[in-house]
């Protein structure tokens, strides 16, 4: 299957804040929210096995079918990390690392 990944910068939103109430393991995945557009994600955490609720770390996440999120992959692009209909945290795209 295509994927394309990028490395971002990501925030998950504190428990108190409506976020996760655990820690974030690396290959996590969720639902990401970009430009309108809803696909999956798997992050893998750099230099870190796991974020805590609270925390911020560099990411690289791949995203399947290249094909539909094309027109949303570029630097600067924000995007919400979603457990269901529930916001868990934010990111912005660093750079595109493969796939496009």
């Amino acid at each position: 299957m295509p994927i394309v990944t990028v490395k971002a910068r990501i925030y998950f939103y504190a428990s108190e804040a409506g976020g996760r109430a655990s820690y974030a393991a690396s290959g996590y995945r969720s639902l990401i929210r970009l430009c309108g557009l809803n696909t999956s994600g798997r992050m893998r955490f750099i230099g870190s096995d796991r974020v805590e609720p609270g925390e911020a770390v560099e990411a690289y996440i791949d995203l399947p079918n290249p094909g539909y999120v094309a027109s949303c992959i570029r630097e600067g692009i924000e995007f919400a990390i979603s457990e269901g209909i529930q916001d868990v945290g934010e990111g912005t795209i660093l750079s595109v690392t493969e796939g496009l």
